[in-house]
């Protein structure tokens, strides 16, 4: 369901991307720009409030979070055509969405109430909390391939079954990351090997097609960067971004550190990952895949600390403030869990960061049955930051590897 939301809301969210890419979307966002008091941020949870309730057709009540969204495209047809903003799209007004799996059939009534209780008008009004009841819409029976969500079968606990006891036995492939195969060395150097460029996209969706035709059902994919991951760089904004310098290579034109994953400069945009994850499930649905879903790919490890981690929201924030050389560096990682490794602090710093992150996932993929599992990170076997390495011997073009 999308609602386009009133004047004045829109207005506050227009503020706040204006101030925040006050240099323009190309450039490294400015936060310390805003006007906390007239900015609306559309991604934050704690400032729009978006909330659907639903009363099933048999009694209770639901309730769904919304979330913010816009649309995309892909440039052209061309293999090499990248993402970009659908201006056009006539569902582009409509930025908040609810979406949800009923699971009865009959009539559902809902209300969705919106709500930014710390934003005001530029005339220190406050923005008034809206409220939208009388709706309701139909749940038809289930087409025949339908057969809900997968749980784990509690008879046994070490098998899947769907909402109607059917047992499933997953079958299929990593799919994980984009393959570029043979594209070959673009412009800089090694461009195409952390670009997303519409025939990786194809490739993914060749691949669950081939795996449909031959019996397979089950594929690995990565929320990674530059590619599916609602958040990249700028912390609690799920849009546009920019790669900042990870390491002291990163503005190299030497093709081996480009291929290194050193994109200083990069620009793309979360909503446009976002979207396009949107439609591979859409996909999936259409060939019964159903997918495990990683939600950080990169081990977190000290291998993958600037090459998997180096532009990561959790990294630039939480963990470079407070990493210490080695032998110093906490074996006890809870402060890289919770603000002063606090268990009681949920509410805000490194803990809020995760919370508000699989809030948004939940919400904008959580409707989907073809989602199996997920998978919080890829390989716990290390730590970011636990490793020290003499590099003075090692040629210049390894000195980022840590």
């Amino acid at each position: 369901m999308g609602l386009r939301l009133p004047q004045d809301y829109q207005d506050a969210i227009g503020r706040f991307f204006d101030n925040y890419y006050s240099n323009g979307t190309d450039q490294a966002a400015t936060p310390n720009s805003l006007d906390r008091n007239h900015d609306l941020n559309p991604y934050a949870d704690d400032s729009l409030q978006l909330v659907i309730t639903l009363n099933p057709p048999y009694g209770g009540q639901r309730m769904k979070w919304g979330f913010y969204m816009t649309q995309a495209k892909w440039t052209s047809s061309s293999n090499l055509a990248k993402l970009t903003e659908h201006t056009t799209n006539v569902l582009q007004p409509f930025n908040i969405h609810f979406r949800l799996a009923p699971d009865m059939e009959g009539t559902w009534h809902f209300s969705i109430s919106v709500k930014a209780p710390h934003t005001s008008t530029l005339a220190d009004n406050a923005l008034a909390p809206l409220l939208y009841t009388g709706y309701s819409f139909v749940c038809d029976p289930p087409l025949p391939d339908n057969n809900g969500y997968l749980h784990v079968n509690e008879n046994n606990r070490r098998m899947l079954k769907f909402d109607t006891d059917e047992t499933f036995f997953g079958l299929g492939t990593n799919m994980a990351d984009a393959r570029h195969g043979n594209l070959g060395l673009l412009n800089p150097p090694g461009d195409h090997w952390y670009s997303f460029y519409r025939r990786d996209f194809d490739v993914m969706k060749t691949t669950m097609e081939r795996l449909h035709s031959v019996g397979g059902n089950f594929v690995r994919m990565f929320l990674i960067d530059k590619i599916f991951s609602p958040e990249t760089v700028n912390l609690g904004v799920y849009d546009h971004y920019v790669i900042p310098v990870v390491c002291s290579e990163a503005e190299s034109t030497d093709a081996d550190c480009f291929d290194l994953g050193w994109n200083t400069g990069y620009k793309s945009s979360c909503q446009f990952q976002a979207w396009a994850l949107d439609s591979m499930l859409c996909f999936a649905r259409d060939n019964n895949i159903y997918v495990q879903l990683c939600i950080d790919p990169y081990p977190p490890i000290s291998a993958y600390e600037k090459f998997g981690w180096g532009a990561h929201p959790y990294t630039l924030n939480f963990l470079e403030p407070n990493r210490q050389a080695p032998p110093l560096n906490p074996y006890d990682m809870k402060e890289f869990f919770y603000t002063d490794g606090d268990p009681q602090n949920v509410n805000s710093g490194v803990f809020y960061y995760w919370k508000r992150k699989y809030k948004y996932i939940l919400s904008r993929w959580g409707y989907s049955v073809n989602i199996a599992a997920l998978e919080p990170f890829n390989e716990i076997d290390q730590m970011l930051s636990y490793q020290a390495k003499d590099l003075s011997s090692i040629p210049p073009v390894a000195t980022c590897e840590e």
